[in-house]
């Protein structure tokens, strides 16, 4: 009987796809360091105060996560009749991502402005993202997207915060059974074609 050259594509077909639906999801370990282009923001001449942007210690996290970018400060001895004010003040924040299974490395670089005032006893710091906030990279066999997520203020007494959120995907090389299923399609059109001759000479 000579072979279905239907059955003989689709049977590895269904092999990958049935492979794939078994496949469990893949928790990816990374780690992580946060630091700001300048630490330390003053404000308007003839200020008394400003910003100040902490530096994250490296740390580890597995699949998505929301992490601190960087703590804010403030800082003033201005009185309440007369405030330090802060206008259009940049900043940047610099991420080193690390993959950890892979190693590979990557630098994101964020950015926004502070603008408000400050004085001893008060502040009203308002914040706006410049540039994209959100950004992709690939690192060893897996898809790292970044986005700048919140920001909370920092008051006389509390400092506030800027987040991030951090999502994986996988992405890997072909597995061992992609490259199996291409040599099974292979195999399987060679001996389609030896059945189709050996009928055609039968004949």
């Amino acid at each position: 009987m000579r072979p279905s050259a239907t059955l003989l594509f689709l049977t590895p077909l269904a092999l990958l796809l049935a492979g794939a639906t078994r496949a469990p999801a893949e928790v990816v370990p990374w780690s992580y360091n946060w630091k700001p282009r300048t630490g330390l923001i003053l404000s308007d001449r003839p200020g008394t105060g400003g910003i100040f942007l902490t530096n994250q210690p490296h740390q580890q996290a597995a699949g998505a996560a929301t992490v601190i970018a960087a703590y804010v400060g403030a800082f003033s001895s201005a009185l309440a009749n007369a405030p330090d004010h802060l206008t259009n003040k940049g900043y940047g924040l610099i991420l080193f991502l690390t993959d950890d299974a892979s190693q590979a490395k990557a630098r994101l670089t964020f950015s926004g402005l502070f603008n408000g005032m400050l004085t001893a006893t008060q502040t009203q710091v308002a914040n706006t993202f410049t540039g994209p906030t959100s950004k992709a990279v690939h690192l060893g066999h897996h898809w790292y997207t970044v986005t700048l997520s919140g920001y909370v203020p920092p008051t006389a007494l509390k400092m506030g915060k800027i987040e991030a959120n951090v999502t994986v995907r996988n992405n890997p090389e072909p597995s061992a059974l992609v490259l199996a299923v291409l040599g099974s399609i292979s195999l399987g059109l060679f001996l389609w074609r030896v059945g189709r001759g050996r009928c055609r000479k039968a004949a």
